[in-house]
């Protein structure tokens, strides 16, 4: 049997479990610990993508059958997953050597292996009960790392997310409860085949709880007012893995629920589709409007996550493979470009000691490398072509706009342009003259190394795009065809 799913879940928890002991090699060697599971992590999520490109593995935990057991599904759409967190982990990680100081450090690895760990469980699993699981798994330790910092505003901004992201997870308890009393099945696959015997009336209340639910968890509006808070209070890496990596996992779970558990067919029949799309383009809207009109810049960079994941959700709500290639690419491009933007700005916010726009002027002409980063990061987001979100976003446009929903794509363009002024004037802050009592030390090693490295990823992706698409794209036909190759492999439940 292939072990790589369970593995990539055991790995991070096992590097957590030996910081959390309280004896000298932990407490001494803990960046050894992390580097080397984060090497192993890198390299099982890469191993278990090259493996679902050839054949998918359905994995028993513990050996029990499905619908009865627990079941990890590695097909490419789940690998691909696994192999985007862990390219934002793994710089996170390198760049956390450098960042957090060594007092509570140990207990932040701690911390952010288990939110690896947890991430992971949620694009592998197959059922419903693990997927919560997983999802308390990475929020409790979300809730965590945001507070990390003890400051008063972080104490704050990690309470009201714990709130917020509690009700969430409530919801999404409702809504499985509603489903197992219908059919007495958690499998995904195996729900598939009988949601027909649910009635409409509590198969609709369980799309709702489930949307509502997942929509808490990827701040989609108007479920949306902790995550600016939360994602500018965190520590950089972790605002980098919230934004790029955290959000992204929690969309990608909707969507399995929506496509492979309850059918898009379903769906359309009963008007979600359209639903979804509307609340796309109003979370594009209103975060795009509202990251123009900040004075900090990494609630800036937070409203700007809000606005992509907007776009993400539109185009996935298409029902198409199109769309979801479309989609899934943008989750990637946006990723990769949010991480180098929030490691960036955490370089020149260490150095110059605060978040707010005015105060890191001139700073890019210290700290050019740091600079690099954000622009590249920047321009990407933005959609300037020979960057990779220049690609994504012509997909989600041409993808919306041949699905009939012209307005939806004009809703892209006018968020494309509110992006364009407020980062471009971000950058001409960072690049004016600064006055002589403001000279900045360009950041360590290993901190300029992950932000130019995501940023060259950024350049690559934009000139070569088909070298992601190519597994895009097969990640797609995956999730479009979940059920049929479940059902492929264990020959029926």
């Amino acid at each position: 049997m292939n072990h790589l799913p369970v593995l990539l879940i055991i790995n991070p928890l096992l590097a957590a479990f030996s910081l959390s002991l309280s004896i000298p090699p932990a407490r001494k060697n803990y960046k050894i610990i992390i580097g080397v599971s984060a090497v192993i992590q890198f390299a099982l999520s890469m191993a278990a993508l090259l493996t679902s490109l050839q054949q998918p593995v359905h994995y028993h935990v513990g050996g029990w059958p499905v619908p009865l057991g627990i079941t990890l599904i590695l097909d490419v759409s789940s690998g691909f997953m696994a192999a985007f967190t862990s390219i934002l982990f793994t710089a996170a990680v390198l760049y956390s050597f450098a960042y957090i100081g060594r007092g509570k450090a140990r207990y932040y690895y701690v911390l952010l292996m288990i939110l690896w760990a947890g991430l992971t469980g949620m694009v592998l699993t197959g059922d419903l009960f693990n997927m919560i699981v997983f999802i308390e798994i990475a929020s409790v330790t979300a809730y965590s790392l945001v507070a990390f910092d003890e400051t008063s505003f972080s104490l704050e901004a990690s309470i009201k997310y714990m709130m917020l992201g509690t009700v969430g997870t409530i919801l999404i308890i409702l809504a499985t409860g509603i489903i197992y009393s219908s059919v007495g099945s958690l499998n995904i696959a195996d729900l598939y085949n009988r949601i027909q015997g649910i009635p409409e009336k509590p198969l609709k209340i369980s799309i709702a709880l489930f949307v509502a639910g997942f929509g808490v968890k990827t701040a989609l509006v108007p479920m949306h007012t902790w995550l600016a808070d939360a994602h500018s209070s965190a520590p950089a890496p972790i605002s980098a893995i919230l934004s790029g990596a955290f959000v992204k996992v929690g969309v990608f779970a909707l969507f399995k629920l929506m496509y492979n558990m309850y059918g898009w067919s379903v769906l359309t029949s009963l008007g979600t589709d359209q639903l979804l799309i509307n609340i796309g383009a109003a979370t594009a809207l209103i975060g795009g409007i509202m990251a123009a009109n900040q004075a900090d810049l990494k609630r800036m960079l937070a409203y700007s996550t809000i606005s992509q994941v907007g776009l993400i959700v539109m185009v996935l709500s298409l029902g198409t493979l199109q769309g979801l290639t479309a989609g899934f690419f943008h989750m990637f491009n946006h990723g990769i470009a949010k991480g180098a933007l929030f490691l960036s700005v955490g370089s020149m916010a260490k150095r110059a000691k605060t978040n707010r726009i005015t105060g890191l002027s001139g700073i890019g002409h210290d700290m050019p490398l740091s600079y690099f980063g954000f622009t590249v990061g920047a321009l990407a987001i933005v959609g300037i072509p020979l960057l990779n979100g220049f690609m994504s976003k012509w997909l989600i446009c041409s993808n919306l706009i041949q699905n009939g929903h012209t307005l939806h794509g004009i809703v892209l363009i006018i968020v494309s342009i509110i992006g364009a002024f407020y980062y471009f004037r971000v950058l001409e802050r960072l690049a004016s003259p600064a006055g002589p009592d403001k000279k900045h030390r360009e950041t360590s090693y290993g901190m300029f190394v992950p932000v130019v490295t995501l940023a060259g990823l950024c350049i690559i992706t934009g000139l070569l795009p088909y070298i992601p698409l190519v597994v895009i794209e097969r990640a797609s036909l995956d999730f479009f065809s979940y059920n049929s190759i479940i059902t492929g492999i264990i020959g029926g439940f």
